[in-house]
């Protein structure tokens, strides 16, 4: 499949050599593509109506015609797709809902759930819309390459799914000086990311908020350093083995292609 919008410069023009065989795996099935053109947008929406309209239900299908899942904040938001080499699908988006200049007290959903005395508006970025579709998790766990020893088994491939939003989240908060996440979370999949080392700070208890939620707020340094001490080659397949955010001070130099591309006005 020819997918069209793509920019030259995304995870599918380059495969660099990997230093460990988590990242081979990674690079061999997976590919992070910034959503930095009408079709690229369509497609988030497209993936996003699957999800959350289709599959869960936790957006009424009536309430976002032609198929595609849209809000009040993708316009201030910056998003990503995960695409799968073997079935050439999108199956995965995320986005990164940048602040708001003229409102910082309220450019974020978490600010409607959540007091943090502590929140740095300017410099922080709300992860939001992180999803995968079952569907198309399906379809692509059919096309994987029997014949390859390598190949990534169906129950193996969510954890990389997971990885590549992860990779996108980096890149784009890098581009747009973000320095603090925040994000109102499943608890499972809080869980789910701890147990690949990528832990987030709560605060607060869990609450009731389109089903049980945790709200936390992270500093991205933080959270990616000690990642980088509990699972260094997770941190190298999020962080493009230190490309796209260095190990450290990752503000003191410009961002380089890789990141550059999430500037783009959407």
């Amino acid at each position: 499949m020819a997918v069209a919008g793509l920019h030259r410069n995304t995870d599918l023009d380059r495969t660099p050599p990997p230093r460990n065989p988590l990242a081979a795996l990674y690079e061999k099935y997976f590919a992070v593509v910034p959503a930095t053109t009408s079709e690229l947008l369509q497609e988030v929406h497209r993936l996003r109506y699957q999800v959350y309209c289709v599959e869960n239900r936790f957006e009424a299908p009536e309430q976002n015609p032609h198929g595609l899942e849209i809000d009040e904040f993708d316009a201030r938001s910056v998003h990503s797709l995960l695409f799968h080499r073997p079935s050439q699908k999108f199956i995965g988006t995320v986005r990164l809902i940048l602040p708001d200049p003229a409102n910082g007290e309220r450019s974020f959903p978490f600010q409607r759930v959540c007091r943090q005395p502590m929140f740095a508006a300017a410099s922080s970025a709300e992860i939001s819309r992180f999803c995968i579709s079952k569907e198309l998790r399906r379809f692509a766990e059919s096309h994987g390459d029997a014949d390859d020893a390598d190949a990534i088994q169906p129950r193996q491939l969510v954890p990389y799914v997971t990885l590549g939003l992860m990779r996108s989240l980096v890149q784009m908060s890098i581009a747009h000086r973000i320095t603090h996440w925040c994000i109102v979370v499943e608890p499972s999949l809080l869980r789910f990311l701890a147990r690949l080392g990528v832990q987030f700070q709560p605060v607060g208890g869990v609450i009731d908020y389109h089903g049980k939620r945790q709200p936390c707020y992270s500093n991205v340094q933080i959270v990616l350093s000690g990642l980088r001490q509990r699972r260094p080659e997770i941190w190298d397949v999020i962080t493009n083995r230190g490309k796209v955010w260095p190990a450290e001070r990752p503000f003191r130099r410009k961002p380089d292609a890789e990141a550059k591309i999430y500037s783009t006005s959407i």
